[in-house]
């Protein structure tokens, strides 16, 4: 799974933080190498800059990527807002704490319209400016 963020949101930079934590801690108790690891990250403020047209990134734009956290599974498919903590959490073996989102389907759409408000607010509280704003600079 490629995890596609934004490293200049706090919130967003410790929700990737927290999920290599828990995938590496995993793969150490498992004594299995690291290179193996379930979840990649892909940075759109990379210095290196942000690449759409690699398959890994799934076509995603900058715009797409800034507006919702969004993510790409191996086999091609692009899943985004709350599908995307959904599956990560899963791998990291903590998939437990998002299964009231599909075990009550009402729950799963109150977590979306509250996820999505959260993704169209998130850079005016983290970053000071809007996600509009940001696209087009």
């Amino acid at each position: 799974l490629n995890i596609i963020y934004d490293s200049k949101c706090s919130v967003c930079r410790w929700e990737v933080e927290f999920l290599d934590s828990v995938q590496k801690s995993n793969q150490q108790q498992q004594q299995q190498s690291l290179n193996t690891l379930p979840i990649r990250f892909t940075d759109l403020e990379s210095t290196n800059g942000y690449d759409s047209t690699l398959p890994s990134n799934g076509g995603i734009t900058y715009a797409q990527g800034m507006k919702s956290f969004h993510a790409v599974t191996s086999d091609g498919r692009v899943l985004h807002g709350v599908q995307v903590f959904r599956e990560a959490y899963e791998l990291v073996g903590l998939g437990w704490l998002w299964n009231w989102t599909v075990d009550a389907p009402w729950m799963g759409k109150v977590a979306n319209v509250f996820y999505d408000l959260f993704a169209r607010y998130r850079t005016d509280i983290t970053r000071g400016s809007s996600v509009l704003e940001l696209i087009r600079q």
